[in-house]
């Protein structure tokens, strides 16, 4: 009692009541109903999205006699993946283009290289030439891409959705496979045909 007396003396005014407490109107209704100051599932992929699109940072080097590319860029005009999620979808895609360029082309060297500096918008200004580009976003169950020899509307060259063979949710590995594959495929025919525009 002798502490509680004293707080209150030394105020010199009595303590006020919360008015939240007196006016539910005014409350915090996160108290009430927690669900209120959670963020919707997805919010995080949807404001990402609507900054624009990203650029991963991995970026496929070739060197072979026949291809007329030198260099192959990712970008994510809306595969819907969380940060931590699609940077790994990143790599691996790389990783596995790679590969199966390998597979496809006898005397091929490929190599991936982690370029932080093609992540920023600016460096995207202007197209280069012996670069391919790749955009990439979600298609219902699978992945869609389109491939790009320029910045030109004429320099799209491929459109393709690729079903996923496995559940994203069991990985986002398994999943990017058949999109590494379906490229690779696209890539190695438009060299075979020299046809990397729209039409041709």
């Amino acid at each position: 009692m002798a502490i509680a007396f004293g707080v209150y003396a030394s105020s010199n005014e009595p303590p006020t009541a919360d008015p939240s407490a007196a006016d539910p109107s005014t409350a915090d209704p996160s108290a009430a109903d927690p669900s209120a100051a959670a963020p919707a599932e997805g919010a995080g992929v949807a404001e990402a999205e609507a900054e624009g699109p990203s650029y991963s940072p991995f970026v496929v080097h070739t060197d072979h006699v026949t291809l007329p590319f030198h260099r192959i860029s990712f970008k994510d005009v809306g595969m819907s993946l969380p940060e931590g999620e699609s940077i790994v979808a990143y790599e691996t895609l790389a990783e596995a283009l790679s590969l199966d360029l390998q597979r496809e082309l006898a005397d091929i060297s490929t190599e991936v290289r982690h370029q932080v500096e093609i992540t920023d918008p600016n460096a995207h200004l202007a197209c280069e030439g012996e670069h391919i580009y790749v955009d990439l976003w979600r298609a219902g169950r699978g992945w869609g891409y389109s491939l790009w020899s320029g910045c030109g509307e004429d320099d799209e060259f491929a459109h393709r959705e690729v079903a996923w063979t496995a559940p994203l949710a069991e990985g986002i590995h398994q999943s990017i496979q058949p999109l590494s594959r379906d490229i690779a495929t696209q890539l190695v025919a438009a060299s075979r045909t020299g046809c990397f525009t729209r039409h041709c």
